[in-house]
């Protein structure tokens, strides 16, 4: 997507994190079909370029947008928060050290081989239960951010969560890795 554009303006919708599935399809269609390249056959190369552009900046700002998660990072950096940052200093949090413990399990069950399948289970389960909780938290805050009417007081109330929700998605893509992991080493055990 072109620096500067902004993914709700690229497909016509206000600025919310709480955008439905169903609305950002329809945006989606609809922007996509403004800029089909069937509607430029006859046009000239550069009103061609300029479709097939527009025709990328909308399938980029669905893309961004149609992930939760991937919605919450965009609005959050848009706020000046980076996330990339927030991770590189994710090691002074609390969860982190739970969830280096989660990993050195990981690897003691690994070594008990398949009978330690039972146990896998359980971490998987413990861990997703720990998504949730976080999911439920970013989904707190931007509820709160969404709930302001005008747009400049829902931006003013992004940027005080902003470090806030930063540090939940850090967390959410650790908790994530985690039970990816715990997912592949209980597949490897083959049973």
């Amino acid at each position: 997507m072109a620096p500067g554009l902004d993914c709700f303006q690229v497909l016509g919708l206000e600025r919310h994190w709480q955008v439905t599935d169903e609305a950002l399809a329809e945006a989606f269609r609809r922007e996509s079909r403004k800029c089909h390249p069937d509607r430029f056959f006859n046009a000239t190369p550069e009103e061609k370029r300029r479709a097939m552009s527009r025709t990328t900046d909308v399938t980029e700002a669905y893309r961004t947008l149609k992930d939760l998660l991937g919605r919450a990072i965009y609005l959050i950096e848009s706020a000046g928060k980076s996330i990339e940052d927030r991770d590189a200093r994710a090691g002074a949090e609390g969860w982190l050290l739970e969830v280096v413990e989660v990993r050195e399990q990981v690897a003691e069950l690994r070594a008990r081989g398949p009978g330690a399948a039972g146990e896998f289970d359980r971490l998987f389960s413990v861990m997703q239960e720990k998504v949730a909780a976080v999911e439920q938290e970013i989904k707190g805050l931007f509820a709160a951010v969404d709930d302001h009417e005008s747009p400049a007081a829902a931006a003013g109330a992004l940027a005080v969560v902003a470090e806030a929700l930063a540090t939940l998605v850090g967390k959410h893509r650790y908790y994530s890795r985690t039970i990816d992991e715990i997912r592949r080493a209980r597949a490897a055990l083959g049973a």
